[in-house]
């Protein structure tokens, strides 16, 4: 970014350099007890501050002449407050600095040539995106914010990140054709219309055999062969007890029997030897 003169009062006023470096710097430091998103970028003759991160942090903003700042795509954006003597830490140390105020929206805070000629020498690593320093005798070590690593889930993994309570953002799931071929997997998106081409034959089907699709209301028809489990001549009738499940699992057990029971899936038959109540099932 770049400052261009707006009044004769401007203690802002300076040549227009274009001696961007890319890539810029991100890193993550402290204002007001709070963490924000720097940008440090040696094209940028000034700091910036995001006006919505100014109004979060509570900065007393200062109406100034107004400003003409070009940006990156060429553009021109107009400041008209400036925050003063603004103060942030990074590691333990206290830095502060005047920042004309930008809706930014990319990062929270961008540092400029006006900072960094503060710092003295500098010695730059682009390729590792780290800077180093000394101020107020100690060496200060800067380094970009490395992007999060995606990493691959087993099952088992994931069936243990289910269980517990936590917000799952996104998963994208690959399917592994050999040892040496790499995951390709894909996000889609489906929205549904609410309209779809009806298959002639297909609903001729449907229609023949609806009967199947209906929901059961009383016992199936007798079959001619009744298949059931004999016993050997002499052995008593099988008496165990019951299996015991968890009580998610009861619960739903007795939902289903329920269900079966109201629409006469099954029925209630009552021994005239004894008062125990037995399912009839099919």
């Amino acid at each position: 970014m770049e400052v261009e003169e707006g009044g004769e009062e401007s203690e802002f006023a300076g040549e227009e350099e274009d001696i961007r470096v890319d890539p810029a710097e991100f890193l993550t430091m402290i204002v007001k007890g709070k963490a924000i998103h720097v940008l440090i970028d040696t094209g940028s003759t000034h700091n910036f501050l995001d006006y919505n991160t100014a109004r979060k942090l509570g900065c007393l903003l200062t109406a100034i002449t107004p400003f003409g700042v070009s940006v990156a795509d060429g553009k021109k954006v107009q400041s008209n407050y400036m925050c003063k003597g603004l103060t942030w830490k990074m590691q333990g140390v206290t830095f502060d600095s005047d920042m004309l105020i930008l809706p930014i929206g990319g990062c929270n805070m961008v540092l400029g040539i006006q900072w960094l000629i503060t710092l003295g020498d500098i010695m730059w690593n682009f390729k590792k995106l780290k800077m180093e320093f000394h101020i107020m005798g100690r060496k200060m070590s800067l380094r970009d914010s490395q992007p999060p690593v995606t990493k691959l889930v087993q099952q088992q993994g994931m069936n243990k990140l289910l269980s517990q309570p936590s917000e799952l953002c996104m998963i994208s799931v690959g399917k592994f054709q050999d040892a040496l071929s790499p995951v390709r997997a894909s996000l889609f998106s489906l929205e549904g219309t609410g309209q779809y081409e009806e298959d002639e034959e297909l609903q001729l089907i449907l229609q023949n055999y609806q009967d199947l699709f209906a929901t059961p209301t009383d016992l199936p028809p007798s079959r001619v062969h009744d298949h059931k489990i004999t016993q050997k001549e002499g052995t008593s009738p099988i008496n165990i007890r019951p299996y015991r499940y968890p009580t998610i699992q009861k619960d739903e057990i007795e939902k289903l029997v329920r269900e079966m029971l109201d629409s006469g899936v099954i029925s209630h038959i009552s021994s005239d030897t004894s008062t125990i109540t037995i399912m009839d099932t099919f």
